[in-house]
């Protein structure tokens, strides 16, 4: 990054007409009304994925009316070239998930991101800058300490990187240290680590970044690729099974049964509410430090799979549901998943959440939809019959 003593020439976002492709989405409509907020006009091109807004949804009403709403994939090259004609700055938050073929992943996430760069080539549309999302998803397993200190990662280890699944299948739990065999605990992922993704979707998100950075540069748009923690909120669907695991815990406890914990519950995340997240996002496309870089967007905390469960309970007026454990895992799950966010705190951003916080923001606004179903049961069975969770002979 530039040496943060020169002038800067920051990127005036009053004025500007912003594109935010999946702006009907969770993330997305809060960056929408960030833009809105900070003076730009905002197109949203969305295609109203089932799974998330439901068979058959219109625009959702959280979008204000003055925004521009584009039905459309960023799969299709007229939807594309529609959504960026007339257009001076992209948010690029579109982006498929879930229980789905490896090769829909691709198309969506990562042709749709080639796509955009091929259409404003041909038409040689006047971009200022892209901003794109990534996912903490490509670095797979996460970084662990060893008993003496020393830190390390799984990449070009174990089984694609990931956790050996004989440990798992004998209730192993934690990362074992590769020289003495001890147990490890959790550090923070810094943007330096090796990558190594485990699903179709990381490499889908892997893929998009990359894109973006590399043909960005080809073409002198300035990019940045934002590696989200697991970020969470308000208008976090609760109709989508795969949209969050604070979505999933709440729908089950809200329908008092114990939310399922695979393995023993103390597995960590980086839990990263959105409002932060959007905040670092309009920090990137103001800063020209930023430009063609990789950030993690997160808090650097630990929380534990056992503490949300506890929380979200309370909140709920259900303590007792405490999360059942059957000692199941899924494989592609990395036991601590926490990122390093120095590289973005540098260029003057910090989260203003802390999990308890944002956990109890978003329980209040769940609360406020009525009843809401178990879908999550549903989806487990899916993923069992698909081998992604798998038991334990501990």
């Amino acid at each position: 990054m530039a040496d943060n003593s020169t002038s800067i020439e920051m990127l005036e976002l009053s004025g500007l007409r912003a594109l935010v492709t999946g702006g009907a989405g969770f993330i997305g409509s809060h960056l929408v009304d960030a833009c809105l907020a900070a003076g730009m006009t905002v197109r949203v091109l969305d295609c109203l994925m089932e799974a998330s807004h439901g068979a058959g949804a219109d625009w959702p009403e959280y979008l204000p009316e003055s925004v521009e709403k584009m039905y459309g994939s960023v799969a299709v090259r007229e939807d594309v070239f529609k959504a960026l004609t007339n257009i001076d700055v992209v948010f690029h938050m579109s982006s498929i998930g879930g229980l789905v073929e490896g090769s829909v992943f691709m198309h969506e996430n990562a042709t749709g991101m080639a796509l955009m760069f091929d259409v404003i080539a041909q038409h040689k549309l006047p971009i200022k800058k892209i901003v794109v999302a990534s996912s903490q998803g490509i670095y797979g397993e996460g970084r662990y300490a060893s008993p003496d200190g020393t830190e390390f990662s799984l990449a070009g280890t174990g089984e694609v990187g990931m956790r050996k699944e004989a440990d798992l299948d004998n209730g192993m739990w934690e990362v074992r240290c590769p020289k003495t065999g001890e147990p490890t605990t959790g550090a923070c992922v810094p943007e330096c680590q090796t990558p190594m993704p485990a699903s179709p979707y990381a490499i889908s998100k892997m893929a998009v970044e990359q894109l973006a950075l590399v043909m960005g540069r080809a073409q002198g748009i300035p990019t940045v690729a934002l590696r989200f923690g697991l970020t969470y909120g308000p208008r976090q669907s609760v109709k989508n099974a795969y949209s969050g695991i604070v979505s999933i815990f709440s729908t089950m406890i809200l329908n008092g049964k114990n939310p399922i914990i695979y393995e023993d519950g103390l597995q960590t995340r980086d839990f990263t509410f959105v409002a932060d997240n959007v905040a670092a996002q309009l920090l990137v496309m103001r800063d020209p430090r930023a430009n063609y870089q990789v950030f993690n967007v997160s808090t650097g905390v630990a929380t534990t799979l056992n503490e949300v469960v506890e929380i979200l309970a309370n909140e709920y007026g259900r303590p007792e549901l405490t999360g059942s454990r059957p000692g199941k895992y899924r494989l592609i799950d990395a036991r601590h998943l926490v990122l390093d966010s120095s590289r973005l705190r540098a260029l003057g951003w910090a989260p203003q959440y802390t999990a308890a916080m944002g956990l109890k923001a978003q329980a209040t606004w769940i609360k406020t939809l009525g009843e809401v179903k178990d879908y999550f049961s549903d989806t487990m069975t899916k993923q069992e019959g698909a081998s992604f969770v798998r038991g334990s002979k501990a």
